[in-house]
């Protein structure tokens, strides 16, 4: 006997789209007025920082995931992921596909596209932790990418942070980590949250 209701919150393709299912929630606890406020607050402050990222003098070219069982699943141009890349001021290799889904890859394909990029970015899952050389293990092509080369590679441990849950309700501290490496200088004193650099 007990009511169903959908929750579509994980077709959002923005990160504020996400976050503003806040107000969807509130809506059982008779909290409105309060995810209005908590929201708004995410809002502007997402932003803000946006701006600051789009003032940058350099739009650093960025990619993200990695290699498995030889196929590589990088995000589409219209997705949630490189929506976060875009407002973080960065430049992607698959902006021009026009979708919003995951896109299947070659290693090669992403190699062609990539191996000159700026920065790489991984979410991922480790229970220990998670390091270059391990990274290399893994498939020892990746050492022809200049972001491994040059050590900017960002790593979330979705085993040790909650990217999947309260990241959701946290665009605005997510995108601040992006902004943080992509652009150092523009947060002064901030320490970031959820990507870490891999050793």
């Amino acid at each position: 006997g007990i009511k169903i209701i959908y929750n579509a919150e994980y077709l959002e393709n923005s990160p504020l789209g996400k976050a503003e299912w806040i107000k969807f929630v509130s809506l059982f606890f008779n909290k409105e007025k309060e995810a209005e406020k908590i929201f708004s607050e995410i809002e502007n402050e997402y932003n803000r920082i946006k701006q600051l990222a789009r003032d940058a003098d350099n739009a650093p070219l960025v990619f993200s995931g990695k290699s498995d069982q030889g196929k590589w699943h990088v995000p589409a141009g219209e997705s949630f992921a490189a929506a976060f890349l875009y407002d973080a001021g960065a430049d992607y290799p698959w902006k021009e596909i026009k979708q919003n889904n995951v896109l299947e890859v070659d290693f090669e394909e992403v190699l062609d596209k990539a191996q000159t990029a700026d920065w790489w970015v991984i979410t991922g899952s480790c229970n220990e932790e998670y390091s270059l050389d391990k990274l290399l293990a893994e498939d020892n092509r990746y050492k022809h990418f200049d972001a491994f080369k040059n050590k900017k590679v960002l790593f979330c441990n979705v085993d040790q942070s909650d990217y999947f849950g309260r990241g959701v309700a946290e665009p605005h501290i997510i995108l601040s980590d992006l902004i943080y490496y992509f652009h150092p200088g523009i947060l002064k004193n901030y320490n970031p949250h959820y990507f870490f650099p891999l050793k």
